[in-house]
């Protein structure tokens, strides 16, 4: 058995006070092309794995995205070389972070929906797994409108949302050191879900069994979700769509998550053309 099953079947070891789910590797299963960029149904969930026999599965072979975002990721073949230089100096400052601060659990957030926070959230991931060789784990607590599931083409159900319900919780590894737990399929109050003991529990977990831990959330000036996160969190990343989110929104943001919790803020759809030119970012912000 590897390294990574017997840490996941020493978390198993003895009886389990429900809820405690614990995290059981599994492999990101073979998916059809979806319809639409985000617009997907799940595949059949996976039957939920007795809590006492964890198993862990091979890796993948290659990487699989959704076709609407296969030149947008950041791999080699991907995303264009200003904007994977981008990703890499964002980790390169992440990492720096993280020897001073000891800090792994990283959320995700963005003032509205449509900013990129969730291709920023999967690149940063593919990132800090693929050029920092580090052991990430990808969490989708966008409960309303999850998509990572989509953007990887994996099952979205069981995950996040089954956590009071399941005993364990399948974690789909999409590359070596890359691995996903999707949003689940929500039928109740998803504040529910995220301030509930397992939500603790998982992140616990997670903490200890990877060297960063990403939560992607659900936007913060609209949905108070983000914010029920804030005290399991190490630091926030505040994603912001250039041009198009007013003062008004990120300051409100800023407000609802704490300004001491922000390490940093990634400004996402800059023309390559404006990227040197430091007026850009002095008008944009100058704006209200």
């Amino acid at each position: 058995m590897s390294r990574f099953g017997k840490a996941i079947e020493r978390a198993n070891a003895g009886p389990l006070e429900a809820p405690t789910p614990a995290l059981a590797p599994v492999e990101a299963p073979d998916a059809g092309v979806f319809e639409g960029a985000w617009d997907v149904k799940d595949p059949p969930a996976e039957e939920a794995r007795p809590a006492d026999r964890p198993v862990e599965r091979a890796v993948p072979r290659q990487l699989s995205v959704h076709p609407a975002l296969v030149e947008k990721v950041a791999t080699p073949t991907g995303a264009p070389t200003v904007a994977l230089e981008q990703y890499r100096k964002l980790a390169a400052k992440l990492h720096q972070w993280q020897l001073d601060h000891e800090g792994k659990v990283l959320m995700l957030v963005s003032a509205v929906a449509g900013e990129g926070k969730t291709l920023t959230a999967v690149n940063l991931a593919l990132t800090l797994s693929g050029s920092y060789k580090r052991r990430v784990l990808l969490i989708d607590c966008d409960l309303r409108r999850p998509t990572v599931h989509a953007a990887f083409q994996i099952p979205g159900t069981p995950g996040v949302a089954d956590i009071m319900d399941r005993p364990e919780i399948p974690v789909s590894r999409v590359t070596e050191r890359l691995s996903i737990i999707p949003a689940g399929r929500l039928e109740g109050d998803p504040m529910g879900v995220l301030t509930s003991a397992a939500m603790t529990t998982l992140l616990e977990h997670a903490r200890r069994e990877y060297d960063w831990v990403l939560v992607d959330t659900a936007p913060l000036a609209v949905l108070p979700d983000a914010n029920l996160l804030a005290d399991h969190i190490d630091g926030a990343v505040l994603v912001v769509s250039a041009g198009e989110t007013s003062f008004d929104l990120v300051d409100t943001a800023i407000r609802v998550i704490g300004k001491d919790r922000i390490l940093g803020v990634v400004l996402n759809g800059v023309d390559p053309r404006d990227m040197s030119t430091a007026n850009y970012h002095a008008d944009y912000y100058g704006r209200r």
